[in-house]
């Protein structure tokens, strides 16, 4: 991983392979100490507490286990939270135009 990557995409490589310590020993967040960095990962995820997100984090990166997005959409309509839907606004693919201010 380059060392130039954003934070949040060295997490998200770190998470995606909690179990794999021989990567955890060369990632930046790492180094020699892998089996630190992957405890504090752990901890982490065991800390977040309760709730839909939560929960699937840990699913997702503690027990290795990807929801399909059928599922995903079945897990969050089944609870009390608010499900808040995203939709896309150019198709893939078509460059984002910004739009004029004053609602011209």
């Amino acid at each position: 991983m380059p060392p130039d990557e954003p934070p949040d995409r060295r997490r998200r490589a770190a998470l995606s392979h909690l179990h794999d310590l021989p990567y955890l020993q060369t990632h930046p967040f790492g180094g020699r100490r892998g089996k630190e960095l992957r405890r504090r990962l752990a901890d982490g995820l065991a800390e977040m507490g309760a709730g839909r997100t939560a929960e699937s984090l840990r699913l997702r990166y503690a027990e290795g286990e990807a929801m399909t997005a059928e599922e995903a959409i079945d897990y969050a309509l089944a609870d009390d939270e608010p499900v808040r839907l995203v939709r896309p606004t150019a198709s893939p693919g078509a460059e984002a135009t910004p739009r004029s201010r004053g609602g011209r």
